[in-house]
């Protein structure tokens, strides 16, 4: 594992000073690649799973502590780091250099490697598991993997209730949670299917009562929150299911968020009653206290003037110890060329006088007790009934209970995370996250839940096959994989190119191997999302017209084209044909007329420029979404941008928007298409649409470059609408010249990027190289490397090394794990995410 440490290393790491520390390393402020002392975050230095470069060698920090201390000027936050390098060093200090503290050595933050790096370790393990004979998966399961095509059967209970009354549920979803009966499970889930209603039944019917769990995983933050908005009805219940999201709050969605183990804390019951009670007892004592000091002031008042002669306050002997002192101070001032103090028995002894009678109220009013009348009846005082407080002794007793609820505040905190482990029943993470289900597994061995009884993989045709070691070390008793592998696959770059990719089969997953292989999935046929005519499209298109709407969306969606005065409305599918040749940036391409038209439907158009539901505008090209953000952004409010966003069709797939704004980009006189041809990102690219799909593209190109395209084109022109754009009045639009200048920008600035030395596509981790051109990326071949302050905020791209996972070749454990066995023959890279 620790070899794997090594090819990580990217352009504009952190840079942090390094002291020694007893274990391992102290590291402080942050330079950010420049001269100066910048003070560090705390969010700068969590640095745990990262690679680290020190002492000119790479270290993965398995440790990181963070503290704080106030300093002038500010907070300085430490870190104290743990890890160990390629050859098995430790990360420590340098020997000869630990005795001596005025040397200071830098240390450069590279990446985030926590996602590949636990993945590794986990088939490292189950690979040395099986060749020693000692089990560290459950054997069923494990076996399912490797032979897909084999029923083994599960451990599923009887059938449990169905929650009909939370969540409604139709034949096929009844049908797929109710046959559950096997290690490996298949659900085929098209587009808008239901496919987080499923995952609710299955874990309100299906999931034991006693001392078990579940694990779901999703590849995006949004299809978790989807799912925590089902499950989220029954958290609070008793005999619910308590979730727990293991995630950053701030990027896992606002339903989501809300049930991370730092929220959950904050809203335990004991924790909330103890917090209650503590501000209880701490406004009493606040409010007794003030009673005190008035009784007392109504007792005492300063004095200003006294009844003795100066002469005879003199003679006072307090008086005389206060003149002897001052004598000797002044003294020592003198010597020290300050001014004297000067010399006032008057305001001394007026002082001390202050003093003592200040004392005497404050002792009356703690021995004196507050008494109240008993009042008759016509507010008649009755005599010798008087009600005592003893106001003292009271204030006592509530600073004492104060204290203790602060104590039972502070146990409560520091056990409510325990707690919310030991009651959880399902747990969520994003698939690149759920290395985190095994460090709170160690964290909490006492408090985990004792069985993971069902492991359910959500957009499992998304999953990389890599991260099914991960799972079942786990030990994870059953598997369900949720998903379509008629959309996008794993994106996986590698260095070979993709003719490496498809030979080893990297690119494929788990579900698509088991489908593969015979084993017969649950379908899901009725969809709930898509326009009755754009799921026609995408069903005869990709599903063999198996895929139909649901009755009441069938129903809804043709009154919806009714006006109230019973004419048509704009159709649901229009396509706006803009035949502007596309432009080069590097290896990619951008149209900035296309962007224009985006502009020009959003401002004015009767459907998108007057709606007030969200707006998704999906492009084929990562230049292009930038392109279109920019000018977006520019062009119109910020009002109307919070309810429009753009991204790329690989970071489409999982979200759903009731308007759709398709930018193809490809215009050209050789009627190239690109990867556009591909029926997968097809599929994902028009499936997205709720309400509308508009398409703004050279029509002519696409009706004549693929089949599919030219079954989307026919059906927009036959069932939708199809208009030609001018392109002279694109070029009078308010947006056009900025628009063009912008794109030309890139074009110049990518081809200025394509000049250097070596080979290889792309720019490189160092900015070098473009199309045909030559320059030194190393493994970071066409990626964008973040700047240095946004390398803990952006998806980082991860590196596997895999050497397939042919169906022939995971017939045996080996062959499942032998990712790791050919670690040092092909280098591949995964990304998180799709790229945005």
């Amino acid at each position: 594992m620790a070899e794997a440490v090594s090819s990580f290393r990217v352009a504009g790491p952190r840079v942090l000073d390094a002291r020694p520390a007893q274990e391992g390393l102290l590291v402080t402020r942050l330079m950010n690649g420049q001269e100066g002392d910048l003070q560090a975050g705390a969010a700068d230095l969590q640095l745990k799973d990262n690679v680290v470069e020190f002492d000119d060698e790479l270290f993965w920090v398995t440790k990181c502590e963070v503290s704080s201390a106030q300093v002038p000027g500010g907070t300085k936050y430490t870190a104290e780091l743990e890890g160990f390098s390629a050859s098995g060093r430790e990360l420590r200090y340098p020997e000869h250099l630990r005795f001596h503290s005025e040397i200071i050595l830098k240390l450069r933050a590279h990446i985030f490697a926590g996602d590949y790096l636990n993945r590794y370790r986990c088939a490292r393990e189950l690979l040395n598991a099986g060749l020693n004979g000692t089990g560290l998966t459950d054997p069923q399961l494990e076996k399912a993997v490797l032979k897909p095509w084999r029923q083994v059967p599960g451990t599923y209970t009887r059938r449990g209730a169905l929650r009909e009354d939370l969540m409604p549920i139709n034949s096929d979803q009844r049908s797929a949670v109710q046959g559950l009966s096997s290690r490996l499970e298949v659900i085929h889930g098209p587009p808008g299917t239901g496919k987080s209603t499923t995952i609710f039944h299955m874990l309100s019917s299906r999931l034991p009562s006693m001392d078990s769990a579940a694990i779901v995983t999703c590849v995006t933050n949004q299809a978790i929150d989807a799912v925590v908005e089902k499950l989220a009805q029954t958290h609070d219940s008793a005999g619910g299911l308590r979730i727990l999201v293991l995630g950053n709050p701030d990027r896992v969605g606002r339903t989501a968020g809300q049930y991370t183990l730092d929220n959950l804390c904050k809203k335990d019951e004991i924790v909330l009653s103890m917090r209650w009670a503590t501000e209880l007892l701490s406004k009493a004592s606040k409010a007794v206290t003030e009673l005190q000091t008035a009784r007392r002031d109504r007792l005492w008042r300063p004095h200003h003037r006294s009844r003795l002669h100066l002469s005879h306050i003199e003679r006072l002997p307090s008086v005389l110890r206060y003149r002897a002192e001052l004598e000797a101070e002044n003294r020592q001032r003198r010597y020290n060329q300050e001014a004297p103090k000067v010399y006032d028995p008057l305001n001394f002894y007026l002082r001390r006088l202050d003093d003592i009678k200040r004392k005497l109220a404050t002792a009356v009013t703690q021995l004196r007790p507050v008494r109240f009348l008993r009042w008759r009846r016509r507010l008649v005082p009755s005599p010798c009934r008087f009600y005592e407080w003893n106001v003292h002794s009271f204030n006592l007793r509530i600073q004492k209970a104060y204290e203790r609820s602060k104590e039972a505040l502070s146990l409560a905190q520091n056990t409510a995370a325990a707690r919310n482990v030991r009651r959880t029943r399902v747990l969520l993470c994003t698939i690149p996250s759920s290395y985190k289900v095994m460090q709170l597994q160690e964290d909490y061995k006492d408090d985990f839940p004792k069985r993971l009884f069902m492991g359910i993989l959500d957009e499992a045709a998304a999953t990389a096959e890599t991260y099914i070691p991960l799972i079942l070390r786990l030990q994870v008793e059953n598997l369900v994989l949720l998903g379509d592998h008629k959309q996008l696959s794993p994106l996986v770059l590698a260095s070979g190119g993709d003719r490496e990719i498809k030979d080893k089969n990297v690119d494929r997953s788990l579900m698509e191997r088991a489908i593969d292989n015979n084993l017969r999935p649950h379908p899901l046929r009725v969809q709930y999302r898509m326009p009755e005519v754009l799921c026609n499209l995408v069903s005869s298109l990709f599903y063999g017209g198996s895929l139909r709407t649901a009755q009441e969306t069938s129903v809804a969606d043709r009154l919806s084209r009714l006006s109230l005065q019973g004419q048509p409305r704009q159709p649901e599918l229009r396509w706006f044909n803009v035949t502007v040749q596309e432009l080069d940036v590097g290896t990619s391409k951008v149209n900035h007329a296309e962007v224009v038209q985006v502009i020009e439907l959003l401002r004015s158009d009767p459907v998108l420029g007057r709606t007030r539901d969200p707006v998704m505008v999906i492009t084929l090209y990562k230049p292009q979404a930038a392109l279109l953000q920019e000018a977006l952004a520019k062009s119109l409010d910020p009002h109307r941008m919070a309810l429009i966003k753009v991204v790329t069709v690989d970071a489409a797939q999982g979200s759903e928007a009731p308007h759709i704004v398709l930018s193809t980009v490809r215009s050209n006189s050789a009627r190239s298409i690109g990867f556009a041809h591909n029926p997968r990102r097809l599929n994902v690219a028009i499936s997205r649409a709720q309400k509308t799909l508009s398409i703004v593209g050279n029509k002519d190109v696409f009706n004549t470059s693929q089949p599919n395209w030219n079954r989307v084109v026919s059906t927009f022109c036959r069932q939708g609408q199809a208009s030609d754009v001018s392109a002279h009045a694109l070029q009078h639009a308010p947006s056009w010249h900025f628009v063009q200048q912008r794109a030309l920008e890139m074009m110049e600035r990518s081809a200025s990027k394509g000049k250097g030395k070596g080979k290889g596509k792309g720019h490189g981790a160092q900015g070098k190289g473009g199309k045909g051109g030559k320059g030194k990326g190393e493994w970071f071949t066409g990626v964008d490397i973040p700047q240095p302050a946004e390398v803990s905020h952006l998806p980082q791209r991860r590196m596997i090394q895999d050497s397939g996972s042919s169906a022939t070749s995971m017939q045996s454990l080996a062959g499942m794990h032998n990712l790791v066995a050919a670690a040092h023959n092909t280098k591949v890279w995964v990304s998180r995410q799709r790229v945005l």
